[in-house]
């Protein structure tokens, strides 16, 4: 008699695999905490639910579930198999497409090797993976610079390392440069400038002298703050200091 079953793989990354092989089991609404899901139905029907919107799915479909992401999965025939890449959200987003995929490829070869996938399942996986990986990774290389333009509008004085700035967002540096001007407008070491002279400004406005403004915000001596200072803002530290008003505090 053919006995349904239910597998879980995991490897040494954390990686989880869950095959379902005939089976009849309907799951309500949930979501998954910090896991991308690539689902692939390998045989029967099932409609999934994602966020409201109704999915049917048929042999050879993949459908992608991202963390915390409401979804329900219901039979819609006599019963279903199934495989799942569930991928912890830490690992993805600190990995290359290059890695996970050297990862996984690993596994996906065990699984055809044991007959629960063939080649060509395997290869719909990898492109559930890749679709993931370009779709995600764009919210997220926007996400980080966004982070790291908050991190230097916040700290404009401080030296500004794009190597270390490149290894903490797992982006090359020339891919880092190219993408934060893509997001900000303006190259890392540009919009840098342009908040040091923003934070002399405010210093200014307390009567601070023009090298006390220029070193508190970053500047290496005066003549480089004079420099930029009248780049952006067309007029001198000193001729600023001489216009700046401040309207009385009204009783």
């Amino acid at each position: 008699m053919y006995k349904p079953c239910v597998c879980y793989y995991k490897n040494e990354f954390g990686i989880e695999y869950v095959y379902c092989n005939g089976s009849k089991v309907s799951y309500s609404e949930h979501n998954h905490v910090s896991v991308y899901t690539i689902l692939l139905l390998l045989s029967g029907e099932l409609l999934l639910k994602k966020q409201s919107i109704n999915y049917e799915l048929k042999p050879s479909m993949y459908h992608i579930i991202k963390p915390y992401t409401t979804h329900s999965i219901s039979l819609k025939g006599s019963f279903y198999s199934m495989i799942s890449v569930c991928i912890n959200k830490t690992l993805f987003e600190n990995s290359t497409i290059d890695n996970l995929k050297m990862i996984i490829g690993k596994d996906l070869e065990y699984f055809t090797n044991m007959n629960i996938i063939n080649y060509e399942q395997s290869r719909l996986l990898f492109s559930g993976l890749e679709k993931l990986y370009t779709r995600d990774n764009k919210n997220l290389v926007e996400k980080n610079m966004n982070l790291l333009a908050s991190y230097i509008e916040d700290n404009p004085e401080l030296e500004l390392n794009i190597n270390k700035m490149s290894e903490k967002t797992n982006i090359s540096k020339y891919h880092l440069i190219r993408q934060f001007k893509k997001e900000i407008g303006l190259t890392p070491h540009k919009f840098q400038i342009q908040n040091r002279v923003r934070k002399a400004q405010r210093i200014l406005n307390c009567n601070y002298s023009i090298i006390d403004a220029a070193l508190i915000a970053g500047f290496y001596d005066e003549s480089h703050f004079i420099r930029h200072f009248k780049n952006i803002m067309r007029i001198t530290p000193t001729n600023y200091k001489e216009s700046y008003i401040r309207l009385p505090v009204k009783k």
